[in-house]
């Protein structure tokens, strides 16, 4: 239940009794804000490093470039002041048949929390969708999971070209 400051109700798990005037419940308040709280995640902006591609037997760093964890401001949903936390996860598509979960976002060197080796040569598309498990509250009170299931959002392909690296020895 929550309660607003003009009226009565009584604390229940997520349902309010009491109240006769067809209040919102916070079953109500979360089917609302679902829809702002897709609008409000970020979405991801894949990147690589070494930035020119990967380099067979070596590994290739990912970034999604999203936050773990991310946190609203307050925002209104039927007169209740509203606070969404989410937690991301990643699933990375490096290439056909490579497809790996990672629950931090990757980044830059040294971070290897989100990489990926290639054996051979040749151009990939690799592809990343986040998932958002969201999470509320409304007037304080919570938290509550955004109903429906997790939130997924996928980003544009990133086309990784993976090139050969030979040594070669050179006299002095």
């Amino acid at each position: 239940c929550i309660r607003r400051a003009d009226g009565p109700g009584t604390l229940h798990g997520v349902v309010c009794f009491g109240a006769e005037d067809a209040r919102p419940r916070v079953k109500d308040v979360g089917q609302a804000g679902r829809e702002r709280v897709i609008a409000m995640l970020p979405d991801a902006s894949p990147s690589c490093q070494p930035a020119a591609g990967g380099i067979v037997n070596l590994t290739t760093l990912f970034a999604a470039g999203e936050p773990r964890t991310m946190t609203t401001e307050p925002f209104d949903v039927l007169g209740f002041s509203v606070v969404v936390t989410a937690d991301a996860r990643w699933e990375w598509t490096f290439e056909p048949g490579a497809t790996e979960a990672f629950t931090e976002p990757g980044g830059g060197y040294p971070d290897d929390s989100g990489s990926h080796t290639y054996l051979d040569t040749g151009t990939r598309r690799v592809a990343v969708t986040t998932y958002w498990k969201a999470r509320f509250t409304v007037n304080g009170e919570g938290p509550f999971p955004v109903p429906g299931p997790e939130i997924s959002k996928t980003a544009a392909p990133l086309t990784v070209p993976v090139r050969e690296a030979r040594s070669e020895l050179v006299a002095n």
